[in-house]
């Protein structure tokens, strides 16, 4: 590809007055622009959304290739209509892909989700940074059409209406080399204003809670380095020193 591969993440929200006290600055998909900037440096162009309404606005102009959006119960509408808009206003040159906690491990619900929403091209399954990374590498590299000829590690997708997939390596970050994205910028765009900060200080968990997400996923706890760590505490300190609670 001779010019930048645009990619749109989405983590969205309700933006009105009922939910205001309830927005959070979009770590998850900070998280996984961070990596693939690493990555792919200026071979991609990256921007963050969670108000759907702005990304539908800037999708008609910008165009994107690649549209990956956070999927959680609670935005689960808002994702289903906006890749459904993507799709109407883009056709299939723009990639769908969607990841998270509603992303089951289990082939047989992942086939369900594909039924349930056919505008997706492709699931991330566990952690997003390594699978998403493997879909833009192949984005990056072939044409659109024949990205899905061949599995693609951390990714489900359909191909002949079977479920595909790849090696599991959605646990398996080494989380040394994840950049902070409070630290690197890319979260800049939502310090301040509504959104509130959150911070995590490490992945996966020894417990098998069937309450939880983590539940069913088995693996090795890791730990974000210390002072990287300790260096966002003192930059949300900082930039959230009007929010003292």
């Amino acid at each position: 590809m001779d010019r930048k591969l645009k990619i749109f993440l989405g983590d969205l929200s309700y933006i009105n007055s009922e939910n205001r006290f309830n927005l959070f600055v979009p770590l998850n998909i900070g998280y996984i622009a961070s990596y693939a900037k690493t990555l792919f440096g200026e071979k991609v162009e990256i921007k963050l959304f969670k108000d759907p309404n702005q990304l539908l606005e800037d999708l008609q102009y910008h165009k994107p290739d690649v549209l990956g959006l956070s999927f959680s119960y609670w935005n689960t509408k808002l994702n289903h209509v906006v890749s459904r808009k993507a799709k109407e206003i883009l056709g299939e040159s723009i990639t769908t892909v969607w990841g998270g906690p509603s992303v089951d491990t289990d082939s047989s619900q992942q086939k369900g989700l594909f039924k349930r929403f056919p505008y997706v091209d492709a699931f991330v399954t566990n952690e997003g940074e390594l699978g998403f990374a493997n879909l833009i590498e192949k984005r990056l590299s072939e044409n659109q059409n024949k990205i899905w000829n061949a599995p693609i590690n951390g990714i489900v997708h359909m191909r002949d209406d079977e479920l595909t997939k790849g090696i599991n390596v959605g646990l398996s970050l080494d989380l040394s080399t994840l950049e902070s994205p409070y630290l690197n910028g890319i979260l800049d765009p939502f310090l301040g204003g509504q959104f509130l900060p959150m911070l995590q200080t490490s992945r996966l968990c020894p417990y098998t809670c069937t309450f939880c997400v983590s539940g069913k996923n088995k693996g090795k706890l890791r730990a974000f380095p210390d002072q990287q760590v300790i260096d966002e505490v003192k930059f949300i300190t900082k930039h959230f020193k009007d929010k003292p609670h």
